[in-house]
């Protein structure tokens, strides 16, 4: 993560494809790859790394935190809060 907080997005890009090839169930992995793709405004692409992400943790409230903020870029206001309240309630 140090390089997406230093705006390095093509090398932190690189660095979580790597880690998703060696692991396609490294979820954290995902999540960076979504928030690249918000940076950039590809919400669907984002959707789609945090769908894949809520595969293999499906009970994690982060996850669903993002699939949420993910929903709302997406203009898709009603999933959002929907999962938005259900993350809240796996988080505690």
């Amino acid at each position: 993560m140090a390089y997406f907080e230093r705006r390095n997005y093509r090398k932190a890009r690189q660095l979580f494809l790597e880690a998703l090839d060696r692991n396609p169930e490294e979820y954290g992995a995902h999540l960076g790859l979504a928030e690249l793709h918000r940076k950039e405004k590809k919400h669907d692409l984002q959707l789609a790394e945090c769908l894949k992400a809520l595969e293999v943790e499906p009970n994690d409230g982060n996850v669903r935190n993002y699939l949420g903020i993910a929903y709302e870029c997406a203009r898709r206001p009603e999933e959002a809060v929907r999962l938005s309240l259900l993350a809240a309630e796996l988080t505690g």
